[in-house]
């Protein structure tokens, strides 16, 4: 059983910590985690830092008991896929190309594969999206939705042991936004994932999360079940506001906010 955890982490940038002594885990392989906190508390950053894109200033990330931080980085890069919320500019690639170049960069097991094996799992991924209309048509001509579901393929086929995805419903509308949730946790327990996603709709996490943890400040304000972590107490501490957390006829918990909270 494999699982992620986090060692006392400090990190930042210019030797300025914006993460300071997080602790978190064991989290499960085969599970979905929720990133939440306001605006500035540290979710890019941690994300970048567990990457390899920001050098960890102190503690360790510990990866099926492998730290991070010592592995080369073609072992890290093999081994951890980060989908940044802000995109490059497409490339004059289709989508299919793309799709089938993120399978070839993926494990080593991959990369010997037939021909054949590759282009099938590019489709089927697009295809999981609901994008396989987009497949020939190419990255550089796509809307700021179709590039962010395109990039999510990329990511879901290289199939990394540790999937990093920084806001990827942003510009998705609210159909795409629960397909692409539903495909990432069907996804991550079938293929064994340990998959950690930047969320700002609390109630997306609440739904379609297994695990959450919330930042705040630069650091772990609560760790848990969704239900647990996003609670009346917290969101007034976190993001100061007064809300009930309440079930739907369906038996969902759903944030209702009512208010600022006094300071």
């Amino acid at each position: 059983m494999g699982w992620l955890q986090l060692h006392g982490l400090a990190a930042g940038y210019g030797g300025r910590p914006v993460l300071q002594d997080l602790d978190a885990g064991p989290i499960a392989e085969g599970t979905v985690t929720a990133l939440l906190g306001p605006n500035g508390s540290g979710k890019s950053t941690l994300l970048k830092t567990l990457a390899g894109l920001n050098p960890v200033m102190r503690g360790e990330v510990l990866l099926d008991g492998e730290c991070l931080a010592r592995a080369t980085p073609a072992r890290r890069a093999e081994r951890a896929m980060y989908m940044p919320q802000a995109l490059p500019k497409g490339v004059h690639m289709t989508v299919f190309e793309s799709v089938l170049v993120a399978a070839r960069s993926g494990l080593q097991s991959r990369r010997d594969a037939a021909g054949p094996a590759l282009m099938r799992d590019a489709m089927a991924a697009i295809a999981d999206l609901g994008i396989a209309t987009l497949a020939s048509r190419y990255l550089d001509e796509l809307s700021g939705g179709q590039k962010q579901l395109a990039s999510l393929a990329q990511a879901l086929v290289r199939r990394p042991r540790l999937l990093l995805l920084d806001e990827p419903l942003s510009a998705l509308d609210l159909n795409y936004q629960f397909h692409v949730m539903d495909v990432l946790r069907r996804q991550t327990r079938q293929h064994r994932l340990i998959t950690l996603v930047v969320l700002h709709d609390l109630n997306i996490a609440l739904r379609h999360a297994d695990h959450a943890l919330l930042l705040h400040g630069g650091a772990i304000e609560a760790e848990g079940l969704p239900a647990e972590v996003v609670t009346p107490a917290t969101l007034r501490r976190v993001y100061r506001v007064r809300a009930r957390v309440e079930r739907c006829p369906q038996g969902q918990p759903q944030v209702h906010v009512d208010g600022l909270a006094q300071a």
